[in-house]
């Protein structure tokens, strides 16, 4: 479980520093950052538990 978390996490935090990489073009919906920035979020939330 621990794994899984931590995993969830590091994918959460590549997401957030390809955004910040990309600047303004990392929310919209040209680029799949912002997509997977949510997916990551919502797979940390759900592994959490």
């Amino acid at each position: 479980a621990g794994a899984i978390l931590y995993s969830a996490e590091m994918a959460t935090k590549i997401a957030l520093d390809a955004i910040q990489l990309l600047g303004g073009n990392g929310y919209i919906n040209e680029y799949p950052t912002g997509r997977l920035l949510r997916d990551a979020k919502l797979y940390e939330i759900g592994a959490g538990t």
